[in-house]
């Protein structure tokens, strides 16, 4: 019974730390400073949105990046950023550093925000090739609740 009372107080304790690990990527700095990474309409591939959307929600687990539908992020044969198709193994390699705070590569390898489609002044796309109309971008985390403690 004691148990039962104390659900209302835990429930909301488990929400909280559950949405302390959820994340969204950003852009920091340059001319698409504040910009969110998310699902472009064409998927599975991921773009940088700069229209004032909210961003896709992630979590990293074992060093795979995670959308909120639980698909992994992979970086394609072409350099773009994509969800994994069901019939690919995502291979661990995306990591923070700077106090678990900036997305980087295990290759090394930068991540750029391209100028894909003239028609759209508002979506760009994302990878990791330098490509003509490219901008080399640093991913951040954006935190969805803001009583969370310090990145761990």
């Amino acid at each position: 019974m004691k148990l039962l009372a104390a659900l209302p107080l835990i429930l909301p304790a488990v929400n909280a730390v559950t949405l302390c690990k959820d994340f969204r990527l950003k852009v920091e700095a340059g001319i698409y400073d504040g910009a969110f990474v998310r699902k472009s309409p064409d998927n599975p591939y991921y773009v940088i949105d700069t229209s004032g959307s909210s961003g896709e929600i992630f979590e990293l687990v074992e060093n795979i990046l995670v959308d909120s539908d639980q698909v992994s992020l992979i970086v394609g044969n072409s350099g773009e950023v994509r969800g994994a198709l069901t019939d690919e193994v995502p291979i661990p390699g995306f990591f923070f550093f700077d106090n678990n705070y900036d997305l980087k590569l295990k290759s090394g390898d930068d991540f750029y925000v391209c100028d894909t489609d003239p028609a759209r002044w508002d979506i760009f796309g994302l990878g990791v090739v330098n490509k003509n109309w490219c901008t080399k971008v640093e991913l951040v985390k954006a935190r969805l609740q803001l009583n969370c403690a310090p990145w761990d």
